[in-house]
């Protein structure tokens, strides 16, 4: 008989000269089968590809998205790292990863699910990316030049000599590479595409990318139709540019299925991606948009009016990942999702929106209202491993678009994020919804106009807030403000406030908790002048990184939270507060070096 791995609890006692014992067995975690776990096992490079594991069960816990720890490794070493915070691509931590394999090959993806009782279960995948050069072969693919210069084109290429963008169009089908001479401007872009796949949109040659410029109010690239077949498309290494005429950049026209937007850039227009369910509601369909992946855009400069978000986006296994998406000062939010079940919005630098707008505001469709969101939540997404810097009231705001609408949200993880203020800025983080967990972020209040952290409560008519866990959250300010790490409204049941450090030390009525709820759990947090960070006066996020003699260190208790912002072990030990863990001296426990990746990666001693 196989026995798990498993936690085994041992009372002992002597009872008429026999030992007794009594034990309880935990079984290992329940990780689903490979295939419930990958979206997609093979298809051509660029392979963007979703994992989900909220389908794990544990025997330990019965909110296992929230109190399970998950380590994806990709299986792809060469991927590098993202541009945006230095962390690996190679590996993810969360239910919900998303991943971009950007070379043909064979890999094995690994999945490790640990529980509180020190049980694991692992769990791999395969994958198989295919050349392009073997899936676009010959004339499949087609190369765009306007001067008639094609070095660096694929062998066997269709070469077509143009100056006018719309002559794309005339090859948008399956099984198509399609690819713009690096260097070159097309001016009047405006195309729409609505093929099946496999299919990809890009550059070749050297130099600088693509710059398509769109025409005056309209869109440069619209996706789909009311007669849908776009399916597996990559749209890559492209230039956008909007020149503030009004234009729209990237626009969906009716249900997209498996679409990567890579290394995009997009500027000066009045809206950036738009994936929305109102087209999909006056189309009367009845299936949502599934797998749009955007990695490693920059989208900048938004200059439009009502509407024009730099993102507003709605999919089923949604992944944003290592995109700069700064300043909507003239439009509207950085990021605006009306509805994800499921999803990842993760190592993203995203700033500035317009003033009483959000960075993110991610709620839901209303909750009763007819069309394709009726009855729905946004649900089952990790937001980590950001840096969000407010230019209005509220940053990020998890919960409905204004008071009069019943829009929810539940299970989020917001996780290893870096917030930041100006002087508009009142609250980083609001919480309008249910099952929400905020673990390892570092809050930097200095310069807001107010100075809280978390604030948690009902925006209007949804339902309250509840089960809503504050853990191991680092939050600081450096001004004379009132300081809140955590406030919360009257009518909020079951919240859990736990091993949280925060430090105010010229606040003049500095609070860890404002107001209680219903049900408030809090213990195990700290509120200090002298927290013992990396640096006196800090500013970077590796600068709340805790050193020897902080009294943070093993002030905690254990808890569900298995990694640290830095993506170290935790506990070492028993818990630190705060969001990092401080790591011993590797030679004192026999370990190898341990370096922490990041805006200023610091390897964190003990002596």
């Amino acid at each position: 008989m196989m026995i798990p791995r498993c936690t085994t609890h041992w009372i002992g006692a002597m009872a008429l000269g026999m030992a007794a014992y009594a034990f309880t067995l935990h079984a290992a975690p329940v990780i689903p089968p490979s295939d419930m776990l990958v979206s997609r096992t093979n298809g051509v490079a660029p392979l963007s590809v979703y994992f989900d594991a909220s389908g794990t069960t544990s025997g330990v816990t019965a909110i296992p998205f929230h109190e399970l720890g998950y380590r994806w490794d990709f299986g792809d070493p060469g991927s590098g790292v993202w541009a945006t915070d230095g962390k690996s691509k190679n590996s993810a931590a969360g239910p919900q990863a998303g991943h971009v394999y950007h070379m043909p090959g064979v890999y094995t993806a690994t999945l490790t699910v640990q529980d509180m009782a020190g049980g694991q279960a692992t769990r791999q995948m395969v994958i198989v990316v295919d050349d392009p050069a073997g899936v676009f072969p010959g004339t499949n693919t087609v190369c765009f030049s306007q001067d008639g210069s094609f070095d660096g084109a694929p062998a066997g290429a269709r070469l077509i000599i143009t100056n006018r963008f719309a002559a794309v169009a005339a090859y948008f089908s399956p099984r198509m590479r399609l690819l713009l001479r690096r260097g070159e401007t097309w001016t009047n872009a405006s195309v729409r595409l609505n093929a099946a796949g496999p299919g990809m949109i890009g550059a070749f040659g050297t130099g600088a990318p693509p710059v398509l410029v769109a025409p005056s109010n309209t869109t440069l690239l619209t996706l789909s139709s009311s007669s849908p077949r776009l399916d597996d498309w990559r749209v890559m290494d492209l230039e956008l540019d909007g020149s503030a005429k009004g234009s729209w950049a990237v626009l969906a026209n009716g249900v997209v299925t498996r679409v990567l937007l890579l290394r995009l850039g997009a500027h000066d227009f009045l809206g950036g991606v738009n994936i929305s369910t109102s087209i999909l509601d006056y189309q009367k369909a009845t299936s949502m948009y599934d797998q749009v992946s955007l990695e490693d855009m920059t989208l900048t400069h938004f200059i439009g009016g009502g509407g024009g978000n730099i993102g507003f986006i709605c999919s089923r296994r949604l992944s944003i990942q290592g995109c700069v998406m700064h300043d909507s000062r003239g439009v509207e939010h950085i990021l605006r999702t009306p509805w994800i079940s499921k999803g990842v919005i993760c190592h993203n630098d995203m700033r500035d929106q317009a003033l009483a707008k959000h960075v993110i505001k991610m709620h839901a469709p209303q909750f009763n209202a007819p069309g394709i969101g009726s009855n729905q939540h946004t649900e089952l997404v990790v937001l980590s491993d950001n840096t969000f810097s407010g230019n209005a009231d509220w940053t990020v705001c998890l919960g409905p678009q204004d008071n009069g609408k019943d829009e929810r949200v539940r299970d989020i993880l917001v996780e290893r994020n870096f917030f930041l203020c100006n002087t508009n800025v009142q609250v980083n983080l609001l919480i309008w919804g249910r099952e929400i967990t905020a673990r390892n972020n570092i809050f930097n209040t200095t310069d807001g106009k107010a100075q809280t952290c978390v604030w948690i409560g009902p925006r209007g008519i949804e339902p309250a807030p509840e089960n809503v866990r504050v853990f191991n959250n680092t939050g600081y300010t450096a001004d004379t403000k009132t300081f809140r790490l955590v406030q919360i409204q009257p009518v909020v049941t079951n919240t859990t406030v736990r091993n949280n450090l925060a430090s105010a030390p010229y606040s003049t009525s500095p609070t860890m908790v404002y107001g209680s709820g219903v049900n408030l759990v809090m213990d195990h947090n700290l509120l200090t002048s002298a927290p013992g960070f990396a640096m006196s006066n800090p500013v970077a996020a590796a600068d709340f990184a805790l050193v020897p003699g902080s009294p943070a260190l093993n002030a905690g208790t254990n808890i569900a939270v298995f990694e640290d912002y830095a993506m170290s072990p935790r506990p070492v030990g028993t818990m630190d507060l705060g969001a990092y863990e401080w790591l011993p001296e590797p030679a004192v426990l026999g370990m190898a070096a341990v370096f922490v990746a990041g805006l200023r990666g610091r390897l964190r001693r003990r002596v």
